[in-house]
């Protein structure tokens, strides 16, 4: 009977042990403040948390049309890796005469994996028409095409740096099995830049390319923004909105970008292609992506 009671003490200490390694969110609870430094801190500790999974949802109005793209990846900000999946099949169908002869290369979503200096990326449809004959492109993740279309999706925690004003709490909400303080408030992008240590800098900048032509316009105008933020002070959800300002390209259309975040610490995997599998497409990659979305 005793041998048996070690060995349940084992099986539970390593059963913590292993909840506390992979985020469980069962160790010491953080106050949630509903103040602009509130929002700041629940960013940076989610960012230390170095590894875990998203999901990732885009929502857009122009033009009297909506459209909804949405994907999943994960981030390893050990390896400075990540990865992205997400099914473009909407924002084609949206575009003037749809798909065209080009809808049977969109059945399978855009897959992403981004190291330091590469963003690797599989689609068909972007082969056919750079005319390569490898499953995947690569293309240097300082250039323009790359920060413009595939940023780190877990760099948009960067924004939140320029959280500022007043931020109220809106009550609590369940995200993903996890209660959730949701607070509202504002950013300005232009003070996230500023606040992003130099290292971080350049990860801050890419993901501003996906906020497309009018990102330089948008570095000053207030964006709402909602953070959902667990006991353990991560955060598990962030859904920013934002406008075209008035007498800039696409005057009118919105945009909501949601992002939730789990399983911190978790061991993911990820991978870049074979070498004999990917073409370099840098040179060409940005005018393709630039024609595709009107820049």
């Amino acid at each position: 009977m005793r041998r048996r009671n070690v060995v349940t003490a084992l099986v539970a200490l390593l059963a913590l042990v292993f909840a506390a390694g992979c985020g469980g969110g069962k160790g010491t609870k953080v106050a949630v403040v509903a103040t602009p430094q509130g929002i700041v801190s629940a960013a940076s500790r989610t960012a230390d948390a170095k590894t875990g999974r998203l999901a990732m949802t885009i929502t857009t109005a122009a033009a009297d049309k909506n459209v909804t793209i949405s994907g999943d990846g994960a981030f390893d900000d050990v390896q400075h890796r990540y990865s992205l999946s997400m099914d473009l099949r909407p924002l084609f169908a949206a575009a003037p005469g749809g798909a065209g002869p080009f809808s049977s290369m969109l059945d399978s979503p855009i897959e992403v994996v981004g190291t330091a200096d590469t963003v690797f990326i599989h689609f068909p449809l972007f082969a056919r028409l750079l005319g390569v004959s490898t499953e995947w492109i690569s293309v240097a993740a300082s250039s323009t095409g790359s920060s413009s279309f595939a940023a780190d999706p877990s760099a948009f925690l960067d924004f939140l740096r320029g959280a500022g004003g007043t931020v109220t709490e809106q009550g609590h909400e369940n995200v993903r099995g996890v209660d959730t303080t949701h607070l509202h408030g504002t950013i300005r992008l232009r003070d996230a830049l500023n606040a992003a240590p130099a290292d971080q800098r350049d990860r801050l900048q890419h993901a501003l390319g996906q906020l497309g032509q009018n990102a330089d316009a948008l570095l000053d105008q207030p964006m709402p923004v909602d953070v959902f933020i667990g006991d353990d002070g991560l955060v598990r959800r962030m859904t920013i909105s934002f406008a075209a300002p008035a007498g800039t390209p696409g005057n009118g259309a919105t945009a909501t970008v949601t992002i939730e975040f789990f399983d911190f610490g978790a061991d993911v995997s990820i991978t870049p292609p074979p070498a004999d599998q990917v073409t370099d497409a840098t040179a060409k990659f940005g005018q393709l992506t630039g024609g595709i979305g009107g820049r």
